[in-house]
């Protein structure tokens, strides 16, 4: 699902990913927009207004710093194959 999420939502939108676009591709798959928001709005350690301060943590990156730290991949979000 991801992979196909990924390719319309960059067919779809070109170089503007935003919520608007990702709102359009998740309706064309029938993907819940708000379960996938509130997912996101809980990785982070801050509400929206903060999270671009330096002190505001997200779970899901740090999980990927620390794959990244433990096997070399450092593509965000990354996939290793073999």
């Amino acid at each position: 699902m991801w992979f196909n999420y990924i390719e319309r939502a960059h067919s779809t939108c070109r170089t503007i990913l935003n919520e608007e676009c990702s709102k359009r591709v998740h309706e064309f798959f029938g993907l819940d927009f708000t379960a996938t928001m509130a997912c996101m709005e809980n990785s982070f350690s801050a509400p929206k207004a903060n999270w671009e301060k330096s002190t505001c943590k997200n779970s899901i990156i740090d999980e990927e710093i620390t794959y990244w730290k433990e096997f070399g991949t450092n593509i965000y979000p990354s996939i290793v194959i073999n």
